[in-house]
């Protein structure tokens, strides 16, 4: 459930667009400082509540002056980040000290609430920049290359460094393979003495932990256009991958395999009770 530190109910904020009209706008000037407060951190929360990523996460959010402290948790660091990106984009607000924990285990619960246009194009555009990082994050091509998201109206430019041709083939191919993406601008350069030393927990034999494996190839899945996946089922045993469930189509199939070959830690995919309906 999402609240604000001061217990609002900002979601009356929204009447009359108020995130962007300049008449509650203008006022601001005139309200106490705890009242602007509440003012920011109404609008922060009311567009979490109606971003269908954030709605029924557990999330707060208090402003003090030009800085919002965001806690809770979210399931990945897609979440996280989204989070964050919204309230940095707040008008009034310019620093957010982000302590949402990220909990893949998490179990959301989601409402239906009907988004208001305003901040509609900056919430996508985060989101598909975060969808896009996690993505590079999480191949095992493209993690730690230096490389920049930018997201604008279904158009995402990638620019930085990758450490070879495939890298960079590979980060376009996934940045185009995220729901909502229409076009991308691949401005990556190539140079071999790029790569970036990402370390991270494994299971003691250098091995990424399985849970780890499963929760990233299933958030990979869900934010992959064409795929549906709450129909397959991804398990993992030492870094030896089971897909098992229905797709509709054989495209659909080999693109979950292909995303899977590519997750970091995966050693083996094995596909054969993943069916075509």
């Amino acid at each position: 459930m999402l609240t604000t530190a001061n217990k609002l109910t900002p979601l009356a904020l929204l009447a009359g667009s108020a995130l962007s009209a300049p008449a509650a706008a203008g006022t601001l000037d005139e309200m106490t400082q705890d009242a602007r407060d509440a003012y920011h951190e109404g609008m922060i929360w009311a567009t979490y509540a109606v971003d269908p990523s954030l709605d029924g996460l557990d999330l707060s959010v208090e402003v003090d002056g030009n800085k919002a402290i965001l806690n809770g948790r979210v399931q990945s660091v897609v979440e996280h980040q989204l989070a964050e990106a919204i309230a940095l984009s707040t008008e009034g607000i310019n620093k957010v000290d982000n302590q949402i924990a990220i909990d893949p285990s998490l179990v959301v619960v989601t409402t239906t609430v009907s988004p208001q246009r305003s901040f509609a194009r900056l919430v996508g555009n985060a989101a598909i920049s975060a969808k896009v990082n996690s993505l590079l994050l999480w191949n095992e091509y493209t993690d730690g290359l230096d490389i920049s998201v930018d997201a604008d109206h279904g158009k995402v430019t990638l620019t930085g460094v990758a450490d070879t041709e495939n890298a960079k083939q590979i980060a376009e191919r996934l940045a185009g393979s995220v729901a909502g993406v229409r076009e991308v601008d691949n401005q990556l350069s190539v140079d071999s003495k790029s790569k970036g030393q990402v370390t991270m927990a494994d299971d003691g034999d250098g091995r990424l932990d399985d849970t780890w494996i499963e929760a990233k190839l299933t958030s990979t899945l869900r934010y992959v256009d064409g795929i549906d996946a709450h129909r397959i089922d991804v398990e993992s045993n030492q870094g030896k991958v089971v897909l098992s469930g229905e797709v509709d189509s054989v495209a659909e199939r080999r693109l979950a395999i292909e995303l899977a070959q590519g997750t970091r830690g995966v050693r083996s995919v094995d596909a054969q009770a993943l069916t075509v309906s």
